[in-house]
């Protein structure tokens, strides 16, 4: 199986934007990296890490990076260390599992979340259902089908 990489560059994006968003007098921004890794997605998780690292050097933020291990076990428990760290945001997870059990906590802590890789449309379906403080960088994975339909019967 082949993985698609997620680019830096999103990831820089996002947290230019953030630590621009934040007031000038404010302290530095702690985000909170949940990517897996540990397990057959570590590839790619080392990849969220590295660019995350990247933005956060160019725009003086700090990082709270945790091993989520694409697991419910692991989203919740990394979850339970952001809280504990009080970061600002998280961005990252690329596994459903991971960020399904992490909302219910970060959504208490008040934290949002901003994932790069998960597509499932649920997630945000459910946002204004269950509070969850989730945003999405990737397409939903209808949108995907949708415009392949959309294309091939034009």
């Amino acid at each position: 199986m082949r993985h698609r990489t997620i680019g830096t560059t999103t990831t820089i994006a996002v947290l230019a934007w953030l630590s621009l968003a934040g007031d000038a007098n404010a302290e530095t921004l702690l985000v909170g990296v949940a990517a897996p890794l540990s397990g057959p997605s570590a590839t790619l998780g080392k990849q969220i890490e590295a660019g995350a690292g990247l933005a956060a050097a160019a725009n003086g933020a700090q990082l709270k990076v945790v091993d989520d291990a694409c697991t419910a076990d692991g989203g919740a428990a990394a979850a339970r260390k952001f809280v504990a760290s009080k970061v600002g945001v998280v961005v990252g997870f690329l596994c459903t599992e991971a960020i399904e059990a992490a909302l219910p906590i970060l959504k208490d802590a008040d934290i949002p979340v901003i994932t790069v890789g998960v597509r499932t449309e649920s997630l945000t379906d459910r946002r204004a259902k269950t509070g969850w403080p989730i945003f999405r960088l990737g397409p939903r994975g209808d949108d995907e089908r949708n415009a392949v339909a959309f294309n091939l019967t034009r």
